[in-house]
């Protein structure tokens, strides 16, 4: 099935845990865009910022899930957040995490689910770059 070989190139791949197709969509529309600023831009940006990027328009669930594929400590995403809180009416957690804001993209807020407590295969962000650079990321 197509969306099942869409969500294993999306930063963040469990055969346990399926994101929803609306999720899955949302993930990888924001993983191409990451991407294409990538590659525009020729800089590669700190992980802080490629989760940023990535979970633009998700649920904090999914939010999470990436986060922790990612494996940035969300202690550390939510301190960095801490001084651009925006307030939304779905959860107080989404408060700390501000919308990503791109001129050429518009989300609405969606509604996954998932279940953390099933296990996950991280995914490497150093890898998801090094084709595209000589050196490895300062991260890994």
């Amino acid at each position: 099935d197509a969306l099942d070989n869409l969500r294993k190139v999306v930063p963040c791949y469990s055969k346990t845990q399926k994101l929803s197709k609306i999720e899955t969509l949302r993930l990888a529309k924001n993983y191409i865009w990451a991407l294409s600023e990538i590659l525009r831009i020729g800089k590669r940006p700190d992980l802080l910022t490629f989760v940023q990027s990535l979970c633009k328009g998700l649920s904090q669930p999914t939010t999470n899930l990436v986060a922790g594929c990612l494996q940035l400590n969300a202690r550390s995403f939510l301190m960095s957040q801490s001084g651009d809180t925006l307030h939304h009416t779905r959860s107080p957690y989404t408060s700390v995490y501000p919308p990503y804001h791109s001129p050429e993209l518009s989300t609405p807020p969606s509604h996954g689910t998932l279940d953390n407590s099933k296990t996950m295969k991280p995914y490497s962000y150093c890898s998801a770059y090094e084709s595209f650079y000589e050196s490895t990321s300062p991260e890994c």
